[in-house]
């Protein structure tokens, strides 16, 4: 027997209940993922129900009543989500002619089933389940309910590989099968239901394994296409994989270093040697976009950080392979592939700084053989002038990509080395957080000394790199240090 009470929170089970008195002719069902995740035994915040058509209007009244709002989320296959006002959990409700008939219309088995919403909150549901749904729960099986199942809705495609990864499920052989013939389907999909599953399948773990069984089935062919090439691309000897493994295998870095992931090419020994702690933790799980945290933003930048490796890859006269210009035009070709795919501008922007950046930290200080010499206040103020808010994410990056481009074959001195540019990254970071600089002098000041034009801006940002080296703190030096530019530069006349 279903516990399905057990499994549901407090405010949910509230409005459940005033959902059967509210409407107490109208037969209603809980369906699909909400089931299968009671079978599992999981904790339910988000709920699936079923009903025959209700009018909006009455819907919305109830959402009303009990301070909620509903509102259409899906207007042509009759989707309604009833959500409290901080968004916390939501209620689908999905219209049907008959459960058998909605079941059957589902993606995958282990999602088309049902019970009773009365039978449910009274603790007795009998389980309906018209295609073996069950069987596949509990056999942690994909398995794609029809032969034109992915072709009604390619979304499912993308779909079934983030459940694999959420739900820890594996496609049965007929699933890969059909996902393999039915991938090309996919061009059709919403670049905004596309978006919103790949940001779904960044959350999980492993995402290595997961990119890699969307490369072998096809999916990567129609969603980053781009990104085919790399496969091709050897890197330089000390680096183990090519292009695009090592590109997937950066996203597993990442989540090793953020402790959200495992990384089985060396032991966690080698994560003390730069700055993790709760305030950085937040930093990468601050919400950018509805569905998207710095965290996953993050993983698609490694995910596309090499992708111009290929175009711009060349052997010196040396002999040795080289990728000048890399991340300055992978960006480039990144924000077309975002753009395609939904991402909005400030996602789309987070992510293609990362990329343009990404070896921005390691060039900050010495040659690594010598010994370390810390970034001077100059560089370090202007790399975070110019990397804003991703001055973190960037150097965080930097570090994944590290780990990711040798593998088990880390050279710990090498390691150590980079962990001190990183640190030194975040205690500047965080200093002029905590103490922002005062502005000395700004642009009417030198509107009133005459000057006009892009110099403004300049002067404006010599001062100011200025004031972060300690060489000046007043404004009377900084009034003085420009009246010195502008006397040498008339003198120069």
């Amino acid at each position: 027997m279903l516990d399905f009470i057990k499994y549901i929170g407090k405010p949910e089970k509230q409005v459940l209940n005033d959902w059967v008195s509210s409407f107490p002719d109208v037969p209603s069902y809980i369906v699909g993922g909400t089931v299968r995740d009671c079978i599992l035994k999981k904790t339910i915040s988000d709920v699936d129900i079923a009903v025959e058509k209700i009018p909006f209007e009455d819907i919305e009244q109830f959402a009303v009543q009990h301070e909620l709002k509903a509102i259409w989320l899906d207007r042509e296959n009759g989707v309604i989500r009833i959500l409290p006002r901080d968004n916390e959990w939501h209620i689908d409700v999905v219209y049907i002619s008959s459960i058998e008939e909605d079941l059957n219309r589902r993606d995958f088995t282990c999602n088309a089933l049902a019970v009773d919403l009365k039978e449910a909150l009274n603790g007795e549901p009998e389980l309906i389940d018209f295609c073996g749904g069950l069987k596949d729960t509990l056999a942690h099986k994909l398995r794609v309910l029809n032969d034109n199942t992915l072709t009604e809705d390619p979304i499912r495609i993308l779909r079934g590989i983030r459940l694999s990864a959420t739900l820890g499920f594996s496609l049965t052989l007929s699933a890969r099968k059909q996902i393999k013939r039915d991938a090309y389907c996919l061009e059709k999909s919403a670049g905004e239901r596309v978006r919103d599953e790949l940001l779904a399948l960044l959350r999980a773990q492993d995402s290595s394994k997961y990119f890699q069984l969307m490369l072998d089935l096809g999916i990567i062919d129609i969603l980053f296409p781009e990104m085919l090439p790399s496969l091709e691309v050897d890197q330089p000897g000390e680096q183990q994989w090519d292009v695009f493994h090592h590109s997937i295998n950066t996203m597993d870095a990442f989540d090793f270093i953020a402790r959200k992931g495992k990384w089985p090419y060396t032991d966690k020994e080698v994560l003390k040697y730069f700055i993790w702690d709760d305030e950085l933790a937040d930093h990468f799980n601050e919400e950018i976009s509805f569905g998207s945290t710095r965290h996953e933003l993050m993983k698609m930048a490694a995910f596309l950080h090499d992708v111009s490796k290929p175009e711009t890859r060349l052997v010196t006269p040396e002999g040795k392979i080289r990728f000048y210009g890399h991340p300055k035009k992978g960006a480039e070709v990144s924000r077309e592939i975002l753009k395609r795919l939904r991402f909005s501008s400030k996602e789309t922007d987070i992510i293609c700084r990362l990329i343009e950046h990404h070896l921005h930290p390691v060039q900050l200080s010495g040659k690594r053989e010598e010994e370390f010499v810390p970034p001077t206040s100059r560089s370090l103020y202007r790399y975070c002038r110019d990397l804003g808010n991703e001055a973190i994410d960037a150097t965080y990056l930097c570090l994944a990509d590290e780990l990711a481009a040798v593998g088990e074959s880390l050279d710990l001195t090498n390691w150590i080395w980079h962990g001190k540019i990183n640190n030194c990254i975040v205690e500047y970071y965080r200093q002029i957080k905590s103490a922002p600089l005062i502005k000395l002098i700004n642009g009417n000041d030198l509107l009133n000394m005459g000057l006009k034009g892009p110099l403004i801006g300049q002067l404006l940002d010599q001062v100011r790199t200025l004031q972060s080296e300690g060489t000046i703190q007043t404004r009377s030096e900084a009034l003085e240090y420009v009246n010195k530019i502008l006397e040498q530069g008339q003198n120069e006349t």
